[in-house]
């Protein structure tokens, strides 16, 4: 695991995935490895706020979205696939197997989409939070954000999120 760092000052960094040039910002930290994923027209300093809460307990990394922030302008790739596999390429380039999953906004989407498509990279069935998320792309599930954990409490439980994930696939259209 990395070493901890200053979780107000994060380390910058940048990584080929696919096609892209991919800046990411590393909290450092030696719990578990999470994940975040900002809502549109933001980039991975959103999350300093929230590092500074969760840095004591977590492993902690943003990336700048396709098309966001300092990362590659993509012409496509926008879709919900490309954008989970973005996130599960950032996995890689770290050497980190799975993760606890944080999203806001369109970030909550593409979050839940690396769940859906890419089950075995959670850290555990349930390890995502979800604020803001668009509702309609979500018919049923509900996660939200507890300061102290990082895990499923929508209205499914973690075993169930399967379930799910066909209905939700296929209401993102």
């Amino acid at each position: 695991m990395r070493n901890s760092l200053d979780r107000q000052y994060p380390t910058e960094h940048w990584a080929a995935i696919g096609e892209l040039r991919v800046r990411y910002l590393d909290w450092g930290g030696d719990g578990e490895p999470v994940t975040m994923m900002q809502g549109p027209s933001s980039s991975a300093r959103r999350y300093e706020l929230v590092a500074s809460h969760l840095g004591h307990k977590c492993c902690l990394f943003a990336d700048d979205a396709r098309g966001h922030g300092q990362t590659t302008q993509a012409m496509d790739g926008y879709d919900w696939q490309t954008l989970a596999t973005d996130g599960v390429g950032l996995m890689d380039h770290l050497g980190v197997s799975r993760v606890a999953v944080f999203g806001h906004s369109w970030g909550a989407t593409v979050a839940l989409n690396v769940a859906a498509r890419f089950p075995d990279r959670l850290a555990a069935p349930g390890r995502i939070v979800g604020v803001d998320a668009a509702g309609r792309a979500i018919p049923r599930c509900r996660v939200r954000w507890i300061p102290e954990t990082v895990h499923d409490i929508g209205y499914h439980k973690p075993g169930e999120l399967a379930q799910v994930t066909d209905e939700f696939l296929s209401g993102l259209g």
